[in-house]
């Protein structure tokens, strides 16, 4: 999956990000304080309320468009303000009919250029076809997720990694032997490594490096030639490094 354009709005935190297009590769730069984060946590809260429901993108409108395989979505979505609702990992919502919770006022779908999915509060159309009521604190890429048309997009958005650092994750990183041989062997298809979202970059990292070097030097070539000023990236044993002189340190 790829993005290829991206808006968002976010009434909770007074946050817009105009519309601005990706390439196949992209890579974030900036200092602190620019918004970097702030744009991948905009699309983590499109994926999760793609997924999931509502209440994690409270105040929140959005306009994305993915190239899925051979197809290309577009996926437009308004969901309501609620002061009360706090959009936080830790907030857990009640199971009744409050008034106040998020729901979606707003969901369109086109696939390539057809629209799939027409949505407000008061109807739902599905291919032309108007559906009876449906959760509205749900998008209609949940409850659609077992129609040929929208499987793939959902299944590409249950895709998307959002990793935040954690110290642990801060280099020097040091993984023994042992698992780093069981990954290796676990892995040896490219397909398999691709579609293990839980597996942290890192660890894939080695594993790409150890069993799928021609793909590894191409995203280490387009990394070093982003940051001229990095000398190498790569990862290695502490006892291999140790037995090379004059090589600068990396992991």
């Amino acid at each position: 999956m790829t993005i290829l354009s991206f808006e968002f709005k976010d009434r909770w935190h007074n946050w817009e990000l105009e519309h601005f297009e990706l390439g196949d590769f992209n890579l974030l730069v900036g200092i602190s304080g620019v918004g970097k984060s702030l744009i991948l946590s905009a699309i983590d809260t499109v994926r999760s309320a793609g997924i999931k429901d509502a209440f994690q993108a409270n105040g929140c409108s959005w306009n994305i468009t993915l190239q899925v395989g051979e197809k290309l979505y577009t996926w437009e979505a308004e969901v309501s303000f609620s002061p009360q609702i706090n959009p936080s990992p830790n907030f857990t919502p009640s199971k009744g009919t409050d008034t106040n919770q998020p729901i979606f006022i707003k969901e369109r779908i086109v696939d390539d250029s057809r629209v799939v999915v027409d949505r407000n509060e008061n109807s739902f159309e599905y291919h032309g076809t108007r559906l009876p009521a449906l959760k509205l604190t749900e998008s209609a890429i949940t409850l659609l997720y077992n129609e040929e048309t929208i499987r793939p997009l959902h299944t590409a958005l249950s895709r998307l990694i959002y990793n935040k650092l954690t110290p642990f994750l801060h280099f020097p990183v040091q993984i023994d032997y042992a698992t780093i041989s069981t990954l290796n062997e676990q892995y040896h298809d490219i397909s398999r490594l691709e579609t293990a979202i839980s597996l942290p970059s890192i660890l894939k990292g080695i594993i790409l490096q150890s069993n799928f070097l021609d793909r590894f030097t191409i995203i280490r070539t387009i990394f070093l030639d982003i940051f001229p000023s990095v000398i190498d990236i790569g990862y290695t044993s502490i006892r291999n490094r140790e037995q090379v002189s004059n090589q600068p340190p990396f992991e």
